[in-house]
C-alpha cells in the first residue's frame, strides 16, 4: 500500500511562481539561521514538491531547542500575493516520534497528532545546524510514514475521531443546539474523509483542494459514499462558479463586518478586565489580518476547482471559529455549544450573527441534524469495518 500524492485534476503547475517562491523560502532561512536555538528550517507542501499555482501557500518548518525562546509569525501575507505560513517544531515533539519509532502503535498515534509525516513529505531542507542530529534523523522518521501498518493505524484515529465528533453532534442535537450539531457532523465528516483517504494510500496534500483531490480517487466503494453524504453535510450539492464567487466575496466582506464588532465591543467592556484584554487581542489579530487579506480562493476559482474552497472556507477556515473567538471574549468559562449561544445572543450585533449564518449554511433543524447524522453513521461504520 504505498502512499500516494494525488493532485486535483483541475491543477496547473507555474515553475516560474514555485521558483519565486523558492527563492523567497531562502531569504526567510537566511534570516532564521542566525538566531539562537534553531537547529533547521525547512521548506514543504506545494512549493518543495510541486505542483504549484498561485493559491499556494510558502510552507516552512523551523525545528527549534528549548534554546529559542522568541516567537515566530505563524503566518504573513507577502506583497507578491503569497501567504507564509511559518510552522514551529519543537525539538522535543520530534523526539517523541524518533523515541516510538519502533512502535507502530505509538509511532501511529504520534503521526496522528502532529501529522508531521504528510506535512514534510519530501521536504527540502533550506539550512540545518551542523550540531545538530536531526539531518540525519527525520529523513527516516518521515520515511516511517509510509509504512502501510502505520497507514492503517493513522486511518483508525481518524476514525476513532470521527466516532468522537459524531457523538458530540448527537449530544449537541438531543440539547437542542442544532448549530452546533451541524457543525459536529461537518468534523466527523472531515475526519472520517481523512481516514478513507489515508487508507488508501493518500498523503495529506492541504485543505482547500480535498474535495477534488478525493475525487480523484473515484470510482471508489470507500470514499464516495463518504462524499456523498458530506456534500449533503457541507452544503456543496448544486454549488456553482457564480454561487461560490459570491460566498468567497461574502467572506472577505464579513472580516470587515466582524472587525468593526470587535471595535464595538472593545469599547463597550473597557471596564471588564477579563473580556477588555481577551477583545483587545482578538481586535490586532483581525486588524493584522484584514490589512494584508485577500481572495486567496479566487485563483483555484478560476481553475474551476469550486468544492474544496467552499469547504475549507465552512470546515477549515477561521470563519468557522468566529463564534467560540466571540463568546471565549465575553465568557470566562466556555459555553459547551457557542453556536448556538452566539446566534441567540444580544451582546453580539444581528448582522455579525445573519451574515456569518448565511456564509455557513448551518441549519437549525433538529429533524435535519438527526437525518444527515444517521446517513453518517452507516457511511463510518462501514469505513471502520473495512479499515479494520
Amino acid at each position: 500500500m504505498a502512499v500516494r500524492l494525488i493532485l486535483a485534476s483541475q491543477e496547473i503547475h507555474d515553475p516560474h511562481r514555485q521558483q519565486l517562491m523558492k527563492k523567497r523560502a531562502r531569504r526567510i532561512a537566511d534570516g532564521l539561521r542566525k538566531q539562537k536555538g534553531i537547529l533547521g528550517v525547512l521548506l514543504s507542501g506545494s512549493v518543495a514538491r510541486g505542483p504549484v499555482s498561485e493559491p499556494s501557500d510558502l510552507d516552512i518548518h523551523v525545528i527549534i531547542s528549548d534554546k529559542f525562546t522568541r516567537a515566530l509569525p505563524e503566518w504573513t501575507f507577502h506583497r507578491n500575493g503569497i501567504i507564509e505560513n511559518l510552522h514551529t517544531v519543537h525539538e522535543e515533539e520530534l523526539l517523541r516520534g524518533w523515541r516510538a519509532r519502533n512502535n507502530p502503535a505509538s509511532l501511529s498515534l504520534w503521526f496522528h497528532k502532529t501529522i508531521l509525516g504528510d506535512l514534510l513529505e519530501s521536504f527540502l531542507p533550506l539550512w540545518w545546524n551542523p550540531y545538530t542530529k536531526w539531518q540525519d534523523r527525520l529523513p527516516v522518521l518521515v520515511s516511517l510514514r509510509q509504512n502501510p501498518d502505520i497507514q492503517q493505524g493513522v486511518a483508525r484515529h481518524y476514525a476513532e475521531s470521527a466516532h468522537t465528533y459524531l457523538q458530540q453532534a448527537r449530544n449537541a442535537c438531543d440539547d437542542g443546539a442544532s448549530y452546533d450539531s451541524h457543525h459536529r457532523l461537518r468534523m466527523t465528516f472531515q475526519a472520517a474523509f481523512n481516514a478513507a483517504l489515508v487508507y488508501r494510500g493518500w498523503m495529506l496534500r492541504g485543505s482547500k483542494k480535498c474535495i477534488e483531490i478525493g475525487q480523484a480517487f473515484l470510482p471508489d466503494a470507500l470514499i464516495e459514499p463518504l462524499l456523498a453524504v458530506g456534500f449533503d453535510i457541507v452544503g456543496l450539492n448544486g454549488m456553482t462558479l457564480k454561487r461560490a464567487s459570491k460566498l468567497c466575496k461574502a467572506r472577505l466582506r464579513y472580516r470587515t463586518t466582524l472587525l468593526r464588532e470587535l471595535r464595538r465591543l472593545k469599547a463597550l467592556y473597557g471596564g471588564d478586565g477579563y473580556a477588555a484584554s481577551k477583545l483587545e487581542a482578538a481586535t490586532k489579530d483581525h486588524e493584522k489580518h484584514n490589512a494584508m487579506a485577500y481572495d486567496y480562493y479566487s485563483s483555484l476559482l478560476s481553475q474551476n476547482i469550486i468544492l474544496g474552497p467552499i469547504n475549507h472556507m465552512r470546515c477549515f477556515s477561521g470563519l468557522s471559529q468566529v463564534p467560540r473567538q466571540l463568546i471565549s471574549c465575553l465568557y470566562p468559562e466556555e459555553s459547551p455549544w457557542p453556536m448556538l449561544e452566539f446566534v441567540q445572543s444580544d451582546l453580539v450585533s444581528r448582522a455579525v450573527r445573519d451574515e456569518w449564518l448565511a456564509i455557513m449554511a448551518l441549519t437549525s433543524s433538529r429533524q435535519r441534524c438527526m437525518k444527515l447524522s444517521t446517513a453518517l453513521r452507516k457511511t463510518l461504520d462501514n469505513l471502520v469495518l473495512q479499515i479494520g
